[in-house]
Protein backbone atom coordinates (compact mmCIF):
# COMPACT_ATOMS: atom_id res chain seq x y z
CA UNK A 1 0.00 0.00 0.00
CA UNK A 2 1.34 3.43 -0.95
CA UNK A 3 1.96 5.61 2.10
CA UNK A 4 4.36 8.26 0.85
CA UNK A 5 5.85 10.10 -2.11
CA UNK A 6 9.37 11.50 -2.30
CA UNK A 7 10.04 14.30 -4.77
CA UNK A 8 13.04 15.89 -6.36
CA UNK A 9 12.75 19.68 -6.09
CA UNK A 10 14.31 21.50 -9.06
CA UNK A 11 12.64 20.90 -12.43
CA UNK A 12 10.11 18.66 -10.67
CA UNK A 13 8.23 20.86 -8.19
CA UNK A 14 9.83 24.18 -9.10
CA UNK A 15 11.36 25.31 -12.39
CA UNK A 16 15.00 26.13 -11.69
CA UNK A 17 16.20 26.50 -15.27
CA UNK A 18 14.56 29.58 -16.74
CA UNK A 19 18.15 30.74 -17.38
CA UNK A 20 21.33 28.77 -18.02
CA UNK A 21 23.37 27.70 -15.00
CA UNK A 22 26.43 29.47 -16.38
CA UNK A 23 24.54 32.77 -16.69
CA UNK A 24 23.12 32.46 -13.19
CA UNK A 25 26.52 31.61 -11.77
CA UNK A 26 28.05 34.64 -13.47
CA UNK A 27 25.36 36.92 -12.04
CA UNK A 28 25.78 35.34 -8.62
CA UNK A 29 29.52 35.74 -8.68
CA UNK A 30 29.06 39.40 -9.62
CA UNK A 31 27.17 39.79 -6.35
CA UNK A 32 29.89 37.99 -4.41
CA UNK A 33 32.57 40.07 -6.14
CA UNK A 34 30.78 43.28 -5.15
CA UNK A 35 30.67 42.16 -1.51
CA UNK A 36 34.42 41.55 -1.51
CA UNK A 37 35.09 44.92 -3.14
CA UNK A 38 32.84 46.66 -0.61
CA UNK A 39 34.87 45.08 2.19
CA UNK A 40 38.02 46.63 0.81
CA UNK A 41 39.64 43.65 -0.89
CA UNK A 42 41.86 44.33 -3.90
CA UNK A 43 40.75 41.82 -6.52
CA UNK A 44 41.72 40.77 -10.03
CA UNK A 45 39.40 41.97 -12.83
CA UNK A 46 35.93 40.42 -12.62
CA UNK A 47 36.18 38.46 -15.88
CA UNK A 48 39.44 36.84 -14.80
CA UNK A 49 38.14 35.97 -11.36
CA UNK A 50 34.82 34.66 -12.68
CA UNK A 51 36.64 32.41 -15.14
CA UNK A 52 38.65 30.93 -12.28
CA UNK A 53 35.45 30.46 -10.26
CA UNK A 54 33.53 28.77 -13.09
CA UNK A 55 36.37 26.38 -13.98
CA UNK A 56 36.88 25.54 -10.29
CA UNK A 57 33.16 24.96 -9.83
CA UNK A 58 33.11 22.53 -12.74
CA UNK A 59 36.20 20.70 -11.45
CA UNK A 60 34.59 20.17 -8.06
CA UNK A 61 31.30 19.26 -9.74
CA UNK A 62 32.86 16.54 -11.90
CA UNK A 63 34.58 15.00 -8.88
CA UNK A 64 31.25 15.07 -7.04
CA UNK A 65 29.48 13.25 -9.87
CA UNK A 66 31.97 10.40 -9.53
CA UNK A 67 32.26 10.25 -5.75
CA UNK A 68 28.62 11.13 -4.94
CA UNK A 69 29.99 13.36 -2.17
CA UNK A 70 28.30 16.73 -2.41
CA UNK A 71 30.14 19.88 -3.43
CA UNK A 72 30.27 22.60 -0.77
CA UNK A 73 30.20 26.09 -2.22
CA UNK A 74 32.35 27.32 0.68
CA UNK A 75 35.12 24.96 -0.43
CA UNK A 76 34.84 26.20 -4.01
CA UNK A 77 35.18 29.81 -2.88
CA UNK A 78 38.13 28.87 -0.67
CA UNK A 79 39.86 27.05 -3.53
CA UNK A 80 39.36 30.05 -5.82
CA UNK A 81 40.80 32.42 -3.22
CA UNK A 82 43.80 30.13 -2.69
CA UNK A 83 44.48 30.06 -6.43
CA UNK A 84 44.45 33.86 -6.51
CA UNK A 85 46.41 34.26 -3.24
CA UNK A 86 43.52 36.10 -1.59
CA UNK A 87 43.10 35.95 2.19
CA UNK A 88 39.34 36.35 2.66
CA UNK A 89 37.73 36.35 6.10
CA UNK A 90 35.66 33.20 6.61
CA UNK A 91 32.87 35.23 8.21
CA UNK A 92 32.09 36.56 4.72
CA UNK A 93 31.53 33.13 3.18
CA UNK A 94 27.81 32.88 4.08
CA UNK A 95 27.24 36.27 2.43
CA UNK A 96 29.07 35.11 -0.69
CA UNK A 97 27.01 31.92 -0.86
CA UNK A 98 23.77 33.88 -0.49
CA UNK A 99 24.88 36.32 -3.19
CA UNK A 100 25.70 33.44 -5.51
CA UNK A 101 22.25 31.90 -4.99
CA UNK A 102 20.23 35.12 -5.37
CA UNK A 103 20.01 35.10 -9.21
CA UNK A 104 18.89 31.48 -9.05
CA UNK A 105 16.16 32.25 -6.54
CA UNK A 106 15.06 35.32 -8.51
CA UNK A 107 14.25 33.25 -11.60
CA UNK A 108 12.69 30.20 -9.89
CA UNK A 109 9.02 29.68 -10.74
CA UNK A 110 6.43 27.18 -9.55
CA UNK A 111 4.64 24.87 -11.98
CA UNK A 112 0.93 25.58 -12.36
CA UNK A 113 -0.18 22.30 -10.76
CA UNK A 114 2.43 21.89 -8.01
CA UNK A 115 0.43 23.45 -5.18
CA UNK A 116 -2.80 21.65 -6.09
CA UNK A 117 -1.04 18.30 -6.47
CA UNK A 118 0.77 18.52 -3.13
CA UNK A 119 -2.34 19.80 -1.33
CA UNK A 120 -4.44 16.94 -2.67
CA UNK A 121 -1.84 14.26 -1.92
CA UNK A 122 -1.52 15.57 1.63
CA UNK A 123 -5.31 15.56 2.02
CA UNK A 124 -5.23 11.87 1.09
CA UNK A 125 -2.99 11.25 4.10
CA UNK A 126 0.24 10.55 2.23
CA UNK A 127 3.60 11.43 3.72
CA UNK A 128 5.60 13.75 1.47
CA UNK A 129 9.30 14.55 1.35
CA UNK A 130 11.88 16.28 -0.82
CA UNK A 131 15.24 14.73 -1.70
CA UNK A 132 17.32 17.23 -3.64
CA UNK A 133 20.88 17.51 -4.91
CA UNK A 134 22.22 21.01 -4.32
CA UNK A 135 25.41 22.92 -3.55
CA UNK A 136 23.50 25.59 -1.59
CA UNK A 137 22.45 25.34 2.07
CA UNK A 138 19.00 24.09 3.00
CA UNK A 139 17.71 27.38 4.43
CA UNK A 140 17.95 29.09 1.03
CA UNK A 141 15.80 26.42 -0.62
CA UNK A 142 13.38 26.32 2.29
CA UNK A 143 12.94 30.06 1.83
CA UNK A 144 11.88 29.47 -1.78
CA UNK A 145 9.54 26.65 -0.80
CA UNK A 146 8.00 28.88 1.85
CA UNK A 147 7.66 31.76 -0.63
CA UNK A 148 5.61 29.53 -2.94
CA UNK A 149 3.51 28.27 -0.03
CA UNK A 150 4.47 24.59 -0.25
CA UNK A 151 7.08 24.04 2.49
CA UNK A 152 4.53 22.91 5.08
CA UNK A 153 3.30 20.08 2.85
CA UNK A 154 6.53 18.18 3.48
CA UNK A 155 7.26 15.92 6.42
CA UNK A 156 10.96 16.10 5.62
CA UNK A 157 13.28 17.95 3.25
CA UNK A 158 16.66 16.34 2.66
CA UNK A 159 19.28 18.38 0.81
CA UNK A 160 22.55 16.84 -0.31
CA UNK A 161 24.48 19.90 0.88
CA UNK A 162 23.42 19.09 4.45
CA UNK A 163 23.95 15.31 4.45
CA UNK A 164 27.08 15.48 2.25
CA UNK A 165 25.98 12.77 -0.19
CA UNK A 166 24.02 13.12 -3.39
CA UNK A 167 21.61 11.08 -5.45
CA UNK A 168 21.80 8.39 -6.75
CA UNK A 169 23.65 7.22 -3.61
CA UNK A 170 21.25 4.84 -1.82
CA UNK A 171 21.97 6.35 1.58
CA UNK A 172 20.17 9.64 0.85
CA UNK A 173 17.01 7.75 -0.16
CA UNK A 174 17.18 5.38 2.80
CA UNK A 175 17.68 8.10 5.39
CA UNK A 176 14.62 9.92 4.03
CA UNK A 177 12.51 6.77 4.10
CA UNK A 178 13.65 6.12 7.67
CA UNK A 179 12.67 9.64 8.74
CA UNK A 180 9.18 8.96 7.35
CA UNK A 181 9.05 5.47 8.90
CA UNK A 182 8.37 3.97 5.46
CA UNK A 183 9.70 0.92 3.67
CA UNK A 184 10.79 1.32 0.02
CA UNK A 185 7.71 -0.61 -1.09
CA UNK A 186 5.46 1.93 0.63
CA UNK A 187 6.81 4.93 -1.29
CA UNK A 188 7.53 6.15 -4.81
CA UNK A 189 10.01 8.72 -6.06
CA UNK A 190 9.24 11.44 -8.61
CA UNK A 191 12.04 13.31 -10.36
CA UNK A 192 13.27 14.65 -13.69
CA UNK A 193 16.61 12.84 -13.96
CA UNK A 194 16.91 9.25 -15.12
CA UNK A 195 20.08 8.31 -13.25
CA UNK A 196 19.88 10.38 -10.08
CA UNK A 197 16.13 10.06 -9.47
CA UNK A 198 14.75 6.99 -11.24
CA UNK A 199 17.73 4.64 -10.98
CA UNK A 200 18.61 5.84 -7.49
CA UNK A 201 15.10 5.17 -6.22
CA UNK A 202 14.80 1.82 -7.96
CA UNK A 203 18.08 0.60 -6.49
CA UNK A 204 16.68 0.89 -2.97
CA UNK A 205 13.42 -0.83 -3.94
CA UNK A 206 11.17 2.15 -4.68
CA UNK A 207 9.25 2.78 -7.87
CA UNK A 208 10.78 5.61 -9.88
CA UNK A 209 8.55 8.01 -11.81
CA UNK A 210 10.19 10.22 -14.43
CA UNK A 211 8.82 13.75 -14.56
CA UNK A 212 9.75 14.74 -18.11
CA UNK A 213 11.59 18.02 -18.59
CA UNK A 214 12.32 19.94 -21.77
CA UNK A 215 16.07 20.03 -21.07
CA UNK A 216 16.42 16.41 -20.01
CA UNK A 217 16.65 13.23 -22.13
CA UNK A 218 13.88 10.77 -21.34
CA UNK A 219 15.75 7.83 -22.83
CA UNK A 220 17.84 6.29 -20.08
CA UNK A 221 19.19 3.29 -21.96
CA UNK A 222 18.98 0.36 -19.57
CA UNK A 223 17.22 2.46 -16.93
CA UNK A 224 13.46 2.10 -17.34
CA UNK A 225 11.16 4.33 -15.28
CA UNK A 226 8.17 2.63 -13.71
CA UNK A 227 6.12 5.44 -15.23
CA UNK A 228 6.56 8.76 -17.02
CA UNK A 229 4.55 11.93 -16.54
CA UNK A 230 4.67 15.37 -18.13
CA UNK A 231 2.78 17.18 -15.37
CA UNK A 232 2.65 16.51 -11.64
CA UNK A 233 -1.14 16.27 -11.62
CA UNK A 234 -0.86 13.16 -13.81
CA UNK A 235 0.16 11.37 -10.61
CA UNK A 236 -3.49 11.01 -9.62
CA UNK A 237 -4.41 8.80 -12.59
CA UNK A 238 -1.14 6.93 -12.26
CA UNK A 239 -1.78 6.10 -8.62
CA UNK A 240 -5.31 4.94 -9.46
CA UNK A 241 -3.93 2.63 -12.15
CA UNK A 242 -1.44 1.14 -9.73
CA UNK A 243 -4.10 0.68 -7.04
CA UNK A 244 -6.31 -1.19 -9.50
CA UNK A 245 -3.47 -3.02 -11.11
Amino acid sequence: MLKGILFDMGSTLLEFENKTWEDMSREGFQGAYAILRNHGYHLPPFQEMNQVFWSTFNRFWNVSLESLEEVHLNKIFQDVFNQLSLDIEECLYPLLVEAHYKPVSDQVTIYHDTYYTLFTLKEKGLKLAIVSNTVWPAYLHESDLRRFGILDFFDDCVFSSEVEIRKPHPKIFRMTLESLALSPEEAIFVGDRIAEDVMGAQKVGMKGVLRKHRLRPSNGGNIKPDAEIEQLSELFNLLKEWEMG
